[in-house]
């Protein structure tokens, strides 16, 4: 069991292209009281040798079986092996300012009714190049109960460091639906969150990341999401139909694409149902 103040946890499949640039910007923080979980999830390609040379600084776990048990498996086997004080989250392409630990730790010392806190960032290329912000100067933490069911704005782990007695109190990721949303989602029903509105991670969006077919069972999955948190806390019906709207409306999204139209026509009727407003807004922008 390792122990220090910070844990930093990485999951990686199939990672060789970016691997070694994550694991640099790991080393060149400026807080330096954290150590290292790197999980091969079952990985093909040269992940396995390319964190063989760091094995002297970081931990390296896999699971029993050598296989590929997705992103909240991973992490869950990272969290068993750390009784870190807080913990950070980082995709095996994603990269960090130097200073985004010390920044996060901060946080975190100085304010203990947070426990979650996460920072803006760039979305960054395959080469590295900007984007976007992840989030516009406007943004702010509303710490609103239901805020990230509706709209789960955070969109990646590498912005996030959360408080370990937190974590001990909403448990593990879940294996079976989005596993960062829904724990984003519990976080919210139990502690504060803050936001660091400094630019600190760089989220990569670069070929070989998510099929469309994968983003699709994802949105599928928010039906079951929404029924967990539902079942953990009294979210209000306005908030429960809003989510089944957008969810709904993606998948007619995604149906439309596909060219199947009697199923785009029943998920779009359903997101007007239960939120007409915006299911007349968003229907009008798609049929443009």
């Amino acid at each position: 069991m390792n122990r220090s103040r910070v844990a930093v946890i990485i999951p990686c499949f199939n990672a060789e292209r970016y691997i070694g640039l994550t694991m640099e910007s790991v080393f060149a923080q400026t807080y330096d009281t954290f150590h290292v979980i790197a999980v091969n999830d079952g990985s093909t390609d040269s992940t396995a040798a390319i964190l063989s040379a760091y094995s002297d600084r970081i931990t390296i776990l896999a699971h029993e079986d050598n296989g590929n048990h997705g992103q909240g498996a991973a992490l869950n086997l990272g969290l068993r092996h750390t009784d870190a004080d807080y913990i950070a989250f980082l995709d095996n392409d994603d990269l960090w300012h130097p200073d985004k630990l010390r920044k996060q730790v901060e946080v975190l010392d100085g304010f203990e009714n947070v426990g979650l806190v996460y920072t803006n960032g760039s979305v960054i290329d395959g080469e590295g190049e900007f984007i976007y912000p992840l989030f516009k100067e406007d943004h702010y933490e509303t710490n609103d109960v239901g805020a990230i069911l509706l709209d789960c704005y955070i969109r990646t782990p590498s912005i996030v460091m959360v408080r370990r007695s937190i974590l001990n109190a909403v448990g593990l990721f879940a294996v079976e639906i989005i596993p960062d949303h829904d724990m984003w989602i519990r976080f919210t029903e139990r502690t504060q969150l803050y936001y660091l509105k400094e630019t600190l991670t760089y989220y990569r969006q670069h070929a070989g990341q998510l099929s469309i077919l994968r983003q699709k069972n994802m949105w599928t999955q928010g039906f079951m999401t929404l029924r967990e948190a539902s079942r953990r806390y009294p979210y209000s019906l306005k908030i429960r139909r809003k989510r089944r709207a957008v969810i709904n409306y993606r998948l007619g999204e995604y149906a439309t694409h596909e060219g199947k139209y009697i199923a785009a026509a029943y998920h779009f009727v359903r997101a007007f149902l239960n939120d007409p407003l915006r299911a007349i807004k968003n229907i009008k922008r798609i049929l443009q």
